[in-house]
């Protein structure tokens, strides 16, 4: 009697949610969705909403799956941000919910937004790759952020983005691939992976793009060699964060010819993080020696957590604002 009791309460709170959303589901854009509430009831609430901002949480379960897709489905048209943390995003999870974004009459792709957090998008031990991602990647014309933060991205997989995004000459701002682990994959990126290699060589760019972050990748002074191929296609580049990588001052030998060719090309680069990257005095006095011909200083430097001894004294001619030892 009791189940029966508390199965009617269930219908009658439903009943009067749905009503309550009827009315003042209309102006609701953004919303943020715990995995419990990923249900097909759910969605049928929301199907007449117009949201454009959607947030998911411990997104695991199959079922909580297709919940995502539902509303990604009702919601493809005018969506503009999508937000995953701390989901399980495995390749095979990642196809369902891009052709969930790609439903009829929205392929202009309108999503600004994608951000993937604390959210494994591989399998340890698989080089599968999300073949719907890449493919969509190359259509979302529109985007203007994307951020892989802790998304235990396979070395492989890190290529293939790049390798999209250089192919399409996107409109991205502001890449976002840190607290990775990508360790000596770009120094092997002319041997292994000519797609990629053929793609830094053509004309094809990422000129739009002003934010790059790939900080605590694990990267090594071999792989910056390669690192300042990909960062010679982005010519408008105003802030690059390459800290919490250990590229020693062999690393950042590799980096100063990329902020040279910047100067005589007059990059608007104005904000370099180089912080715990295993730097002695030696490879910063270069950087701050190559940074000291900048016609306008930068407007931030970081080289904290390197040891770098007494030796670091004030560089002739060097007036960078915000310098933090």
């Amino acid at each position: 009697m009791s189940s029966v009791y508390l199965s009617e309460n269930i219908s009658q709170q439903y009943s009067r949610l749905s009503y309550q959303w009827t009315i003042l589901g209309s102006y609701a854009r953004c919303l943020r969705f715990q995995n419990v509430l990923c249900t097909a009831e759910v969605c049928d609430m929301l199907q007449h909403s117009r949201l454009e901002i959607l947030v998911f949480v411990r997104i695991i379960s199959e079922h909580e799956v297709n919940g995502v897709c539902l509303l990604l489905s009702c919601h493809a048209k005018t969506l503009l941000s999508l937000e995953f943390i701390h989901c399980q995003l495995y390749p095979a999870v990642m196809d369902k919910v891009c052709t969930s974004l790609c439903q009829p009459g929205s392929q202009n792709y309108k999503i600004q937004s994608i951000s993937i957090k604390s959210s494994p998008i591989s399998e340890s031990k698989s080089l599968t790759t999300s073949a719907g991602l890449l493919n969509f990647l190359s259509y979302a014309k529109c985007l203007q952020l994307l951020s892989f933060n802790d998304a235990k991205m396979q070395p492989s997989f890190a290529k293939m983005i790049i390798r999209t995004l250089l192919e399409f000459s996107s409109g991205l701002q502001t890449l976002d691939m840190s607290e990775n682990n990508f360790a000596g994959w770009f120094s092997t990126v002319d041997r292994s992976s000519t797609s990629l290699s053929s793609a830094l060589k053509s004309n094809t760019s990422l000129n739009s793009l002003t934010v790059l972050n790939l900080k605590g990748n694990n990267l090594q002074e071999g792989d910056m060699e390669d690192v300042c191929k990909i960062l010679a296609k982005m010519s408008s580049l105003i802030s690059l964060d390459i800290s919490d990588n250990p590229i020693t001052d062999e690393g950042i030998r590799y980096l100063i010819p990329f902020l040279e060719l910047a100067l005589q090309r007059g990059n608007p680069l104005r904000r370099l993080r180089a912080e715990n990257c295993d730097l002695s005095s030696f490879g910063v006095t270069k950087l701050l020696d190559c940074l000291a011909s900048i016609n306008k200083p930068l407007d931030m430097l970081s080289i904290a957590d390197n040891h770098l001894g007494s030796y670091i004294g004030e560089i002739p001619g060097f007036t960078c604002k915000g310098v933090k030892c």
